[in-house]
């Protein structure tokens, strides 16, 4: 998994917040990342990149996200012995029925992919998707993230675990416009 991603996304030190502008190289590690875990992982129903560093124009921790979907009644532990040789160590729970795995450069130690393992078309998997295609098609709602981003590294930089609660009520806001934003979606445009 290391040589998949390596030289396209530099990753994020402990202890320290730090974003980028996009880089197209970012979209190339998801799609490699992608490849890597639907071997690592053939029950999932569907992996995708996800996160900011998969909408183009979005400032970012330079880290990949990706979600994997799992069908109902599939088990991950088949999966944890070759996610555990790809380098991934389980992070645990960080949101009910969202298991989080994570990848560590082991020349630099930064923190290089997320992976984000949830139930297929559930809640859970719409959270991370409605977001993302939200922020793609609104350009209005992506700067007002991109404004937080910024402001809040300038208060955040050396506290980095601060940073996350700070966002959490935006970022419940942008989710639920996001989610609204899909509902018009698949209305066509109805309320």
């Amino acid at each position: 998994m290391i040589t998949a991603l390596k030289g396209l996304a530099s990753g994020v030190a402990r202890g320290k917040l730090y974003f980028e502008e996009y880089q197209p190289s970012w979209a190339e590690a998801g799609r490699r990342a992608v490849l890597v875990l639907q071997r690592a992982i053939p029950q999932a129903a569907e992996i995708i990149h996800t996160g900011s560093t998969s909408v183009p124009g979005m400032y970012a921790k330079p880290l990949i996200d990706m979600l994997v979907g799992m069908r109902e009644g599939a088990e991950l532990s088949p999966s944890l012995p070759e996610l555990s040789r790809l380098g991934l160590q389980e992070f645990g729970e960080i949101i009910p029925g969202d298991r989080v795995f994570y990848l560590n450069d082991p020349d630099s130690g930064k923190r290089l992919l997320h992976v984000h393992i949830v139930p297929w078309r559930t809640e859970s998997w719409y959270r991370y998707v409605d977001l993302t295609d939200f922020l793609q098609a609104d350009e209005r709602a992506r700067q007002a993230y991109i404004y937080l981003k910024k402001a809040l590294l300038l208060r955040y930089e050396d506290r980095p675990m601060l940073y996350n609660p700070a966002k959490s009520q935006f970022l419940a806001d942008l989710q639920a416009d996001a989610k609204a934003w899909r509902a018009m979606q698949e209305t066509g445009g109805e309320p």
